[in-house]
């Protein structure tokens, strides 16, 4: 488990009571980046702009567990734009960042404090469903630890040798020996 630190503005806006929680999202594409929000305005968060989506279908429970372990979470998004949907359609998406905050906002509907990173990781699959009337995207994303539980391929040759320390000649005549 990740030990957070919450900013001091947060906690006491908490302590309130009277508060409305706001997620944060950020995806990464080639093209730049989609930055949403489930709100209705455009907000302002680390010197960039997240434009308001309105109330986000649904978002599987986030889980940290005491033990290292790779975990994942399922965005559905509905009644997005065209625009969404186009990126949706048109760009690589797998193995892109993702990124994930939750914040508060007042009573008078202004940020406070600075949003608390809760999910980090990369996109993996996303499936649309287009009835004509309505599109729905969900996206599953995994976090940065997956990479663990992926292989990686190395073999002691003179090719793989070169492309980490080019010059390198200790594999040149292993295959005459």
């Amino acid at each position: 488990m990740t030990v957070r630190v919450i900013d001091a503005a947060l906690l006491a806006e908490i302590q309130t009571g009277d508060f409305a929680p706001i997620l944060l999202f950020k995806f990464e594409f080639d093209s730049g980046e989609l930055r949403l929000w489930n709100g209705f305005r455009d907000l302002i968060f680390n010197s960039e702009t997240y434009t308001g989506s309105g109330s986000f279908l649904a978002i599987s429970k986030v889980e940290e567990t005491q033990n290292l372990k790779a975990s994942n979470l399922t965005l559905t998004l509905t009644g997005i734009n065209a625009s969404i949907i186009s990126i949706a359609i048109t760009e690589d998406y797998q193995g892109r960042p993702f990124t994930m905050w939750i914040g508060m906002m007042d009573s008078a509907g202004a940020l406070v404090g600075t949003p608390l990173l809760i999910f980090k990781g990369e996109m993996d699959v996303m499936t649309l469903v287009d009835d004509g009337t309505t599109a729905t995207i969900q996206l599953k994303v995994e976090n940065d630890l997956v990479s663990l539980n992926r292989a990686k391929e190395f073999r002691y040759n003179d090719e793989d040798q070169e492309l980490d320390f080019p010059g390198d000649r200790i594999f040149e005549f292993i295959p005459s020996l």
